[in-house]
């Protein structure tokens, strides 16, 4: 027995299965996570290793170099890079697709352990990351009030950083912007060589006297008290009483130095609409639900701002709005699509109940999808939403076939269920070829390699999904639909019209078709050339001519816009703070669609989170723009103005480009930072290798020359950095040991 005829002779166990697959669907939909793209990892680690105050050329040969022949012995290694810069060592390790992360991480751990105890004793201990999209913030939260900067940057280090640690999903947050508090101790150089005191001695006591101890247990009568002994200092007269013993008697701190309660020294600022502010990022754990993260983020911070009067918390970047609007956008397309196929449907039927049969299944086909999709372990995203749009009309393609079939053979006289069951069985092995071809076509995108195949993976699922759940339905739901329809004798209202419209098409556009068919077989070779000439020319249009462009992922205006400063190595960060001022002010002119303007200048910014500086002469400048469909410009034409606007700034080294989870923002900033969006990069990179630093930039710069006398092209950069102006002291060892 046939499903067709199992599903005509036992309706009612079939409507069952159909109430529960739409039941199960539901629930699966709920389920599913809404996230921008497919879940994915670049297969790259990184090596962050931090060493403050010492220059690029030391840290190379002290750290890089030490770091990376260690990390060369791990297996699957495709590529190892490394950037050095005053006080920090990045080494990129990119492996081959396919390879297990987790594993590889663990054992460029083992390999960083290994060669850590040969690095100098006060190297940091490095770090080992994962490049995963999840390192990016999802959400970013500006805290203002009538505050002054270091009320605000402690209430949002003590108030309110833990409670949004505590939101499940949340794995990390890091507070920028404002001024932290610190408790200095000059030091008199006079009065301590007159009581023979050295710093060591200053260190050794005050690390001494800051410290709380557990001295066990004693009891008393019939209790038990646990012993504490409290040193940490709670008062700056407390650190001026530390006694420092010297070979000369022992003296209290205040006697050789004068101990302050200040502020640290500013490395970094941020600003938030040209004034200085405090901004909260907020990463989710890997493996959680970007959408849900963030909006548990912002039910807790409007709870969180009740309990603080005269403190204002709002976001400025926010990836789950942009996530949810574009999967509205696709649900839209779909819905559209669906509606059409039906209108066009019935315009070309005119029968209601036929029409009715394939609108039925076309959202059962959706919804049985979804069940495969959760099964499969498939998120809603851009690319599996996009293969249900794409597949939309393919879904009543088998629908068709078969409901025109039975309606045939239901007109010519046969009883409504030898026409349902006929209908199906007559056309089953042309609906299964049909579809399989189209999944033979999808399929094998599933085993594309690289980055390719994890964007086509979820497309290419979906559509070869949908295509097998439709076909179960062609040939179980739409026979048992027709046989409980044709039981029913109604005369359709729109019948007349039919017959008509029947007429017309035999008449005018059947008689045409035929005529200009008949043309055709009679002047074959003729069609053939026209044929192939048409082909030639489309094919001309990708290649030679490139009329087509091509596009690894097409453009997306997600309404924010990164700019990247940087001014001559070694500016200070009060001049960089000026620069980045004016560029404000030109934003504030040029951009009345700016909705958030915040500033990250020096070390603040995707930097911070893994201690790494940016330099006091870097800056980030994020622009977050009002709804598209409150603007009439869009992203890409406010960054050509701003690109116009901004070349005039003397002295800067200005880029642009999107701000987003797509376009990404920059890990430090500059030409050398780390881009942390979809691509690694810019769109083009050349690269030059040598051993000679000189030569290789000097060959950068006449590469740089060449590529800008291409049309099309701006923002040509060299990664390779001007060193930062030192100081050297070159010590006579005779004068010295003697």
């Amino acid at each position: 027995m046939t499903l067709s005829e199992l599903s005509v002779k036992r309706p009612v166990t079939f409507f069952i299965l159909f109430i529960g697959i739409v039941g199960i669907g539901v629930v699966a939909l709920s389920h599913l996570s809404p996230e921008l793209l497919p879940d994915f990892t670049f297969p790259i680690v990184g090596v962050f290793t931090s060493y403050p105050d010492v220059g690029p050329q030391e840290i190379e040969n002290l750290v890089t170099r030490p770091i990376e022949g260690m990390v060369s012995t791990v297996t699957n290694i495709k590529e190892i890079s490394s950037i050095t810069r005053e006080g920090a060592s990045i080494i990129i390790v990119r492996f081959n697709w396919g390879t297990n992360m987790d594993v590889a991480a663990l054992d460029v751990r083992e390999k960083v352990d290994m060669i850590q105890k040969f690095l100098p004793s006060d190297v940091e201990k490095p770090m080992i990351f994962k490049f995963d999209p999840s390192m990016m913030p999802v959400i970013m939260l500006r805290i203002s009030g009538k505050k002054n900067e270091v009320e605000l940057r402690k209430i949002a280090q003590d108030k309110i950083k833990p409670l949004i640690e505590r939101i499940e999903g949340v794995g990390y947050s890091e507070v920028m912007g404002g001024e932290e508090r610190e408790i200095r101790v000059e030091l008199n150089r006079l009065q301590m060589e007159a009581r023979g005191l050295t710093i060591d001695h200053v260190v050794s006591a005050l690390r001494a006297a800051s410290v709380n101890l557990s001295g066990g247990s004693i009891e008393r009568g019939n209790k038990e008290y646990t012993v504490r002994g409290l040193g940490e200092f709670k008062t700056v007269k407390e650190i001026e009483k530390v006694s420092i013993p010297g070979s000369r008697g022992i003296y209290y701190l205040r006697d050789i130095a004068e101990v302050k309660d200040t502020f640290k020294e500013k490395t970094s600022t941020t600003l938030i609409n040209g004034e200085p502010g405090v901004v909260i990022m907020v990463q989710k754990a890997s493996g959680y639900n970007t959408v849900r993260v963030c909006r548990g983020v912002k039910k807790e911070i409007a709870r969180i701002e009740k309990t603080l009067p005269g403190i204002s918390i709002g976001t400025m970047m926010d990836q789950s709005e942009f996530i949810e609007r574009s999967l509205r956008e696709i649900t839209s397309t779909l819905i559209q699509g669906s509606i059409l196929a039906i209108l066009v449907l019935f315009f070309f039927l005119y029968r209601f109940r036929a029409t009715g049969i394939i609108a039925l299944a076309i959202p059962i086909s959706v919804i049985g999808t979804f069940i495969v999709m959760y099964l499969s372990g498939i998120t809603l995203n851009m690319m599996s939403m996009g293969g249900l749009a794409i597949a939309a009309g393919m879904l009543v393609d088998n629908a068709i076939v078969v409901l025109e079939n039975s309606f045939r053979r239901w007109e010519k006289g046969e009883d409504w269920k030898s026409a349902s069951i006929g209908g199906a069985e007559e056309v089953t092995a042309a609906i299964m070829g049909s579809t399989l071809t189209t999944v033979a076509v999808f399929l094998p995108m599933v085993f594309v390699t690289g980055i390719i195949g994890i964007f086509s993976r979820d497309m290419a699922l979906t559509v070869t999904l949908s295509l097998l759940v439709s076909l179960f339905m062609a040939l179980t739901l739409v026979p048992l639909l027709c046989s409980q329809t044709f039981k029913i004798e109604v005369k359709s209202p729109a019948e007349k019209v039919r017959n008509k419209f029947q007429k017309w098409w035999e008449e005018k556009v059947l008689f045409n078709y035929k005529k200009y068919l008949n043309y055709c077989l009679n002047h074959r070779w003729t069609v053939i050339v026209v044929m192939l000439a048409i082909f030639i020319i489309s094919l001309s249009f990708l290649y030679p001519f490139h009329f087509v462009g091509m596009e690894f992922i097409p453009r997306i205006d997600e309404g924010e816009i990164s700019i990247r400063v940087e001014l001559p190595v070694g500016t200070k960060l009060e001049e960089t703070e000026n620069t980045v001022k004016k560029i404000e002010e030109i934003v504030r002119r040029e951009v009345p669609e700016a909705k958030v303007i915040q500033s990250s200048i020096g070390g603040a910014g995707m930097a911070s989170i893994i201690g790494i500086s940016g330099g006091s002469y870097r800056a980030n400048v994020n622009i977050e723009l009002l709804d598209l469909k409150k603007r009439k410009r869009s992203q890409w034409e406010i960054e050509r103005i701003l690109r116009h606007s901004l070349s005039q700034i003397p002295g800067a080294k200005i880029s642009i480009g999107g701000g987003g989870m797509i376009g990404g923002g920059t890990m430090g900033g500059g030409g050398a930072g780390m881009r942390m969006g979809l691509i690694a990069g810019a769109p083009i990179s050349v690269e030059i290798y040598g051993y000679d630093m000189d030569k290789a930039k000097q060959v950068a710069e006449e590469v740089k020359k060449i590529i800008a006398e291409i049309p099309g092209t701006a923002e040509i950069n060299i990664s390779m950095e001007e060193v930062k102006p030192e100081v050297q002291l070159q010590v006579d060892r005779e004068k010295a040991s003697s």
